[in-house]
């Protein structure tokens, strides 16, 4: 069946659409034009719907049943918007895994261990030779390519602790955040007028690849390590119901960053500050030109004073996976 054409962009923009599908649907309309008798010079991709990977990759596998396909061209204009809104970097497969995010990657690993003295030192080094790392590369000019991506889930509303999450991978963890709306097909709603999507925002992050890997893990295990601290606290308290989760939540990740706050400080001493990467800053400008900032405010209830000191004593360990088994990975 066929479908209106902004959901129909939409899922092709995500990657939903199923590429054999495209090259059956394609292939089927230019065997009609050439049984009808037509000699088609090229295709003209109406909208440049040829440019989404998809479509692009159909057309690729149809050139050989059909040459003129590979006249195909994006106009010169299309190229340089692309270019300003920063979408056409290259991808970042086959690049060596360097060897301080090696590095990194190790000391995260040690820091899961059972002694928590050893397990916080751990993470302290990892997060210095990060800092290193990243002030190297920024001195240097030596980022292998900056790319970006989404993290977390589209939500019509986001809580304050995912905000101050996000947050914290801004200062600490080398990446640039920028909430950017989100179009969901399965998200359509009756309104007055007719249908529309839901309004939803989701988190756009722009860095290094390496850096990209380590902030999409930090989200996942602190979101992951918050929902299961909650509901050993909630069973610790006799609580019922997750009225107070937000507040927990949201003490767990200041805490946390009091953490890193208190390691960059300790760094600072050592004259290894950050100050921030003109590449990426370049990226996000020309992807989003008009930003407004936001703050976040959270109460100081007793639940959140309960999350403050457990994401104090927060641990980030055991973070990305090994090469080939799948899950997120510390490239270089």
């Amino acid at each position: 069946a066929f479908v209106a054409k902004e959901p129909l962009w939409a899922r092709a923009a995500s990657g939903e659409l199923d590429p054999d599908l495209v090259e059956a649907e394609l292939g089927a309309q230019l065997e009609r034009a050439l049984d009808a008798g037509l000699a088609p010079t090229h295709v003209d991709g109406h909208n440049h719907v040829h440019v989404f990977p998809c479509v692009a990759a159909a057309l690729d596998r149809l050139e050989a049943r059909f040459p003129f396909v590979a006249k195909r061209r994006v106009p010169d204009e299309f190229r340089e918007v692309l270019a300003r809104m920063g979408r056409d970097g290259a991808g970042a497969d086959g690049v060596p895994e360097s060897p301080a995010l090696a590095k990194v990657r190790k000391l995260f690993a040690l820091a899961g261990s059972t002694n928590s003295h050893e397990a916080q030192a751990a993470m302290n080094a990892a997060h210095r030779l990060m800092l290193a790392h990243n002030i190297d590369l920024g001195r240097t000019r030596a980022a292998s390519g900056y790319a970006a991506r989404t993290i977390g889930p589209a939500r019509t509303r986001h809580d304050a602790w995912e905000k101050l999450l996000f947050g914290i991978l801004s200062t600490h963890f080398f990446v640039r955040v920028v909430w950017v709306p989100s179009i969901d097909t399965a998200t359509l709603v009756q309104r007055r007028g007719g249908a529309a999507f839901a309004r939803r925002t989701i988190a756009e992050c722009v860095g290094t690849p390496a850096n990209l890997e380590i902030a999409e893990w930090v989200y996942t295990f602190v979101g992951d390590t918050g929902a299961r601290l909650w509901r050993e606290h909630r069973k610790a308290h006799g609580l019922t119901g997750d009225r107070h989760r937000r507040g927990f939540l949201s003490g767990l990740v200041v805490g946390f960053r009091q953490q890193l706050d208190e390691s960059a400080a300790r760094c600072a001493q050592e004259g290894l500050v950050w100050v921030g990467d003109p590449g990426i800053d370049d990226l996000v400008s020309r992807r989003h030109p008009r930003l407004v900032r936001t703050k976040v405010r959270v109460a100081g209830s007793e639940a959140y004073h309960h999350g403050k000191h457990a994401g104090r004593k927060l641990v980030l360990h055991k973070p990305i996976r090994e090469r080939g088994t799948g899950g997120g990975q510390l490239t270089g």
